[in-house]
């Protein structure tokens, strides 16, 4: 605490607290010298003691200037905005024109005003609490006070005193003398400027605050800095915009009541007629007052205080808002009336009959139809998405097994890039070094009995054959290496007998010849041939690095079960292990030494793994967020479709020519050898067609832009930006690949297949907002088919809402999500929070809609847009009509310039 203060100090040792000309000029317009007002400082160091609300009653405004060289920080200067009474004990009992802690007799409240002189419009930039505004805040702030003065200015209102309060701006009209102390028409006013001139706060960039209605409203005094929040450099000066040298009649009750039929009178009720302090009091009428205030506040008999006017008012916690601390006041009448009100802006509107409303029972309420809930579907495989024979493939195993064709197309996608690996890479940009390689991590989500698993091991099969080649290759080939060994190894012992025996013996020429044998064989030791692996399935972690020594390629980790993989990550000791497996996930990583005690030290030439499994959804989500690393966002082919509505009965066999076609685009990736000489480098790869260069760039900048510009919901998961802003690698990846299935000769990529990759990220952007909770279809509205359930089977019925969290439900386990689902559920016409008392505090109370047991539950959305889906439909019914469309798929060749630049660029 004490290291702040003396930081704030050295903060206001550099700046100027207020212009002592400037203060004086804007206060006379207030207060002619001899009529009294109160000047009160917040969080103010007075004469070099600790932070603390400074206070003073002064009759002259051209003193205070002096006793404000005794403050040498403060957080904000203000002076009430009416005079003070002469007669009322705050006056009576001050030392004036001189500043204290405190002062002594406490702060001026509404009993201690004489007059309403004027009415405030404060204007304030909308922005985070306890923060001055910035520039561009402030200025949407002088766009809303602008129109609220020329408005009122066409109506005839004049002599406005304007001030930059420097976080906002203020409007001070004086009044007539007709002004009446009741600050109903003055609180129907500002409510209706308000929802006239800013109804949407976020909206205008400002708000308009309704309750500066009060008496004894304080108000920033002209010159002095506002110094809220801790960025000094937004500390500004207030100052005078309009000043006028005199303040002639003000505005009168008539024209206030004109300006308020305009504004469609908000009518602020209160039961009470007058605020004549000669009128007889109402016994009787007060009598019940204070009944109603036992029979339902039984804590605040005894607190109420007694004002000079015949008021009683109590004050208590906001029940509207429980931060609102002793923010609440009840204010019975000498004739009887009665009012509630906050002095928050954001409770402005709650009065005594919302106040009222919260303690007594009230009739059944009126109800609006029930809606169902709309659960957004996430985006659909289309067959465009990916070249035939894979997406024809696709649909066919999919229809067999009547799943949603995602399962089979993360699969295959996924294995397809695998058999690719590190043999080929992406260059992006035409000129950058940077490059990407086709292979991809992947996971299909879904709930248990979805039979997700068949679509992606039949996916993952097409691998197999190109195994069982392989194993063909190595068996001799291993043969022939245990028999080298065992050669080896006889003639290395036979050496080294030899040579001991010729020691023996004293033949030292013997031994030499001998000697020189054993060394010989040493360095000629067998070197055991690599065994070629494209899937790793049981395997640790360590024993999977072992295999990528020998295929520098990459592998596929496939687990059906991912939580399995996942886990092991996560086991102690194993540290390690989860940082290389995110190190695989791009290939980049190159020369990697493994140490280990049981097998030395080995280098892996190439480190690339892709990883492939299926999970349930409830547990994949235990994962997001579990770790700062980022280890599942990278899985970027991940899906999680709509369960499907209907199962259907199919029993047929997916064509052999197709599954021909299929195996033989797998065996062409397995047979590519990139040519090196195009790029005179270890990297071999392909740049886009100048077409699809301009194409990939558009799309880049659009994704950035856009992650940088998110919503506030969808900034607060931050898993969701980290794996959206991977799909810049992910694009090119899957153009690359799709690229490959088309023709693996072609050197570039072309138009066509990287419109298919975009077309993917964005419906692969669908799945990932259902995944990390960022559409409607997250934990809220999880949630909310919970609650609704609930109430279909009755389970609700004249529940509480501090019962229903008790229970404990799935889904409806935190209170934060019950408050969240209520209010969603409350939107659909369901239910409503009622308050009801109690003899304490009130009780909110869950009303269900008598139509809710006969309303559907959920209504189906449509299918969100997919505009980049459509451009590739468009593109590709563009190519298939116009014979002489040009798209360089299959046998375009880069221009003389492009072949220059990547022959005199290295990597």
């Amino acid at each position: 605490m004490v290291c702040h203060h003396f930081i704030m100090a050295f903060y206001y040792m550099n700046i100027e607290l207020y212009e002592p000309d400037k203060v004086v000029k804007g206060l006379l317009l207030f207060h002619p010298i001899n009529t009294f007002f109160e000047i009160r400082i917040l969080e103010a160091t007075l004469d070099g003691s600790y932070p603390n609300i400074v206070s003073g009653i002064f009759n002259d405004p051209q003193l205070v200037p002096e006793q404000l060289q005794r403050i040498s920080q403060a957080k904000g200067f203000f002076h009430t905005l009416n005079p003070l009474n002469p007669e009322c004990a705050l006056v009576q009992n001050a030392m004036l024109n001189q500043l204290s802690y405190g002062n002594g007799n406490g702060s001026a409240g509404s009993k201690d005003i004489l007059q309403r002189k004027f009415l405030m419009i404060d204007i304030d930039a909308e922005r985070p609490s306890k923060t001055s505004a910035t520039e561009e805040q402030k200025e949407k702030a002088g766009n809303v006070v602008k129109e609220i003065h020329q408005w009122l200015s066409d109506e005839g209102w004049s002599n406005a005193i304007g001030l930059d309060s420097g976080n906002g701006f203020h409007l001070y009209y004086p009044l007539d003398n007709d002004s009446t102390l009741d600050s109903t028409p003055y609180k129907a006013l500002l409510k209706g400027l308000k929802d006239k001139f800013t109804p949407d706060p976020k909206e205008q960039g400002a708000t308009i605050d309704v309750v500066v209605y009060d008496l004894s409203r304080i108000t920033k005094i002209p010159g002095t800095r506002a110094c809220k929040g801790s960025d000094p450099s937004l500390w500004r000066m207030s100052e005078l915009l309009m000043s006028p040298s005199a303040v002639p009649g003000g505005i009168n009750s008539m024209q206030i009541e004109a300006i308020n039929q305009q504004l469609s009178p908000h009518v602020i009720t209160k039961e009470f007629t007058t605020l004549d302090q000669n009128k007889e009091p109402d016994l009787q009428a007060i009598e019940r007052r204070k009944a109603w205030i036992k029979q339902y506040l039984p804590e605040l008999i005894g607190t109420e205080k007694h004002e000079t006017d015949g008021r009683l008012v109590y004050i208590l916690d906001c029940p509207f808002n429980p931060e609102h601390k002793k923010k609440g006041h009840i204010t019975i009448f000498s004739d009887g009336g009665i009012d509630y009100s906050c002095f928050t802006n954001s409770c402005a509107n709650n009065h005594w009959a919302e106040f009222k409303a919260l303690y007594e029972k009230t009739d059944e309420p009126t109800w609006k139809p029930p809606q169902p809930l709309s659960v957004e579907k996430v985006a659909t495989f289309e067959p465009e998405l990916l070249p035939d024979p894979i997406s024809q493939w696709v649909m066919e195993a999919s229809a067999n097994y009547s799943t949603p064709p995602d399962f089979a197309m993360a699969g295959i996608v996924v294995a397809l890039s695998t058999v690719l690996g590190t043999k080929v890479a992406v260059f992006p940009k035409k000129k950058d070094k940077w490059y990407e390689y086709p292979h991809l991590w992947g996971v299909v989500i879904a709930n248990p009995g979805s039979n997700k698993s068949s679509p992606v091991a039949d996916a993952v099969s097409f691998i197999h054959p190109l195994q069982d080649q392989e194993d063909v290759k190595y068996k001799p080939m291993e043969k022939q290496y245990n028999s080298n060994k065992i050669t080896h190894e006889s003639s290395l012992i036979a050496a080294k007998e030899n040579h001991k025996a010729a020691m023996k013996k004293g033949d030292l020429n013997t031994a030499a010849i001998e000697k020189a044998k054993i060394d010989l064989l040493v360095t000629q030791e067998p070197k055991k041939p690599d065994q070629k692996r494209y899937i790793v399935n049981d395997s640790t972690i360590e024993k999977t690095f072992e295999i990528c020594m020998e295929n520098p390629q990459g592998v596929l980790y496939y687990n059906d079960e991912l939580a399995t993989t996942l886990d092991s990550f996560k086991k102690p000791g194993r540290e390690d292990s989860r940082t290389s497996i995110i190190e695989a996930w791009n290939g980049k990583s190159v020369n990697k030494r493994i140490d280990r005690i049981s097998r030395g030290s080995n280098v892996i030439k190439k480190l690339c793994i892709s990883l492939l499994g299926t999970i349930q959804p409830e547990v994949y989500v235990g994962y997001i967020g579990s770790s700062a690393d980022g280890l599942v966002q990278r899985f970027q082919f991940a899906v999680y479709p709509d369960p499907m509505s209907t199962f259907n009965w199919v029993d047929n066999l997916i064509s052999p020519t197709l599954l021909k076609e299929v195996a033989d685009v797998f065996n062409r990736l397995d047979h590519y050898k990139p040519p090196l000489n195009w790029y005179q480098s270890d990297i071999s790869g392909l740049h886009f067609s100048p077409e699809a260069q301009i194409t990939f760039k558009e799309w880049f900048i659009a994704l950035k832009n856009r992650v940088l510009n998110m919503s506030n919901d969808e900034q607060k998961v931050s898993s969701f930006i980290d794996h959206l802003n991977k799909y810049t690698s992910l694009c090119p990846k899957l153009a690359l690949l799709f690229q490959f299935i088309v023709d693996d000769r072609a050197q570039m990529i072309s138009q066509t297949c990287l419109l298919r990759a975009i077309a993917t990220c964005e419906y692969l952007e669908s799945h990932a907002r259902k995944i990390y909770g960022v559409n409607q279809q997250n934990q809220q509205n999880v949630s909310a088919l919970a609650l609704l359930r609930k109430i279909k089977d009755h389970q609700i019925d004249n529940l509480t809402v501090a019962e229903l969290i008790k229970k404990d439900w799935k889904h409806l386990n935190k209170e934060t999500i019950v408050l969240e689902t209520l209010k969603t559920i409350e939107k659909l016409n369901w239910l409503k929070v009622i308050e009801v008392g109690t003899g304490g505090r009130p009780a909110k109370k869950i009303q269900i809609n008598p139509a809710a047991y006969d309303c559907p539950i959920i209504e189906q959305a449509v299918q969100p847009a997919r505009p980049k889906l459509e451009a590739l439909r468009e593109h590709l019914l563009k190519v298939s009509m116009n014979s002489n469309y040009n798209d360089p798929e299959l046998d375009s060749e880069p221009d003389s310039e492009f072949l220059e630049m990547l022959s005199s660029t290295s990597f």
